[in-house]
């Protein structure tokens, strides 16, 4: 019988949340893809199915937070101006990552531990700030923002902002709601800074 797609994305999920549980109790060094198949109670072939490879996992959350992003800009974001789209961006970001938090912060610790994982990892946060350039350009061109400040400078603040809190969260027992708050606050801030003058 053919799987639907739902029950592979739960499938995904399993495997996605036994793998980051044995790396925070071994080490991700120490686990194997035997040992995740045999914890999962599945075969080796059904694991490279989902993951190419062990890093692949850690790589997971990220890289499904940019198919989110990618596909709230195309679809899902709402008619208005720029600053009320960023904002429903990162509320469905953070909700997101308000889902599986306790998951989040362990997976985020793995990455920094490894050189070559933050490499990887950086690829997809670098593509997230070239997205975030592509809608402060708009709202330049739609006359929403001051045409003095560079777009780019723009996009790194509200990026660097994002990721700022997101640090903070995982380095801290700050709960994620006061993160949001205060990443939102951040952001009228930076667009008060840079709004056009009326």
């Amino acid at each position: 019988m053919k799987w639907s797609e739902a029950r592979k994305a739960e499938l995904k999920m399993s495997i996605f949340q036994t793998s980051i549980h044995l790396f925070e109790e071994k080490g991700y060094e120490s686990v194997s893809v035997d040992q995740i198949t045999k914890v999962c109670g599945i075969a080796k072939g059904t694991f490279y199915n989902y993951f190419s490879s062990k890093e692949d996992i850690l790589f997971y959350f990220g890289e499904s937070q940019m198919e989110q992003v990618l596909q709230f800009l195309e679809k899902d974001m709402p008619d208005g101006d720029i600053k009320m789209r960023l904002l429903h961006l990162f509320e469905a970001l953070f909700n997101r990552i308000h889902e599986e938090s306790h998951l989040v912060k362990k997976a985020m610790r793995q990455l920094l531990q490894s050189a070559s994982l933050r490499q990887k990892e950086f690829k997809t946060i670098h593509a997230f700030y070239m997205k975030l350039v592509e809608l402060i350009e708009q709202a330049q061109q739609q006359q929403q923002i001051s045409s003095k400040w560079k777009i780019k400078e723009i996009a790194k603040l509200i990026h660097g902002s994002y990721f700022q809190m997101l640090w903070v969260w995982m380095h801290t027992e700050i709960e994620l709601e006061e993160v949001k708050r205060s990443f939102n606050i951040q952001m009228e801030m930076i667009w008060e800074g840079i709004a056009r003058d009326r």
